[in-house]
């Protein structure tokens, strides 16, 4: 999905519908976001040992740099730096609901913000 969103020739309005696209994936399956929920704890306490918090993190977070680094374009700011800004959008964030405003069009404008901040 993200591949046929990206497209051959990656522009950076194609990653930033890919990240948004991401995003409202990931927020289909609340208890993976909340990771005190009963649910997560339920899901996390079947895994494997070797498949902790930590994995899922690290492959999460790699996951997005993976689908930045494939968009091929180049970056205007330390790339570590500008990875580490996207995966803060990605990270779990119960508090969404308290916003005076809607959470889907904060995370689509600080998406754009950082595309056009990040990238050339």
């Amino acid at each position: 999905m993200t591949k046929a969103t990206l497209g051959e020739t990656p522009t950076k309005e194609s990653l930033c519908n890919t990240l948004k696209l991401i995003y409202r994936e990931y927020i289909k399956i609340p208890f993976i976001l909340e990771m005190n929920s009963p649910d997560f704890i339920a899901f996390m306490n079947r895994l494997p040992k070797e498949k902790k918090i930590e994995e899922l993190a690290f492959h999460g977070d790699n996951d997005i740099r993976n689908i930045i680094k494939d968009s091929k374009l180049q970056y205007k700011i330390n790339e570590d730096k500008g990875n580490s800004a996207f995966a803060i959008l990605f990270m779990p964030n119960s508090n969404k609901e308290k916003l005076p405003y809607n959470h889907l069009e904060v995370i689509d404008f600080m998406i754009e913000v950082l595309i056009e901040s990040v990238f050339e």
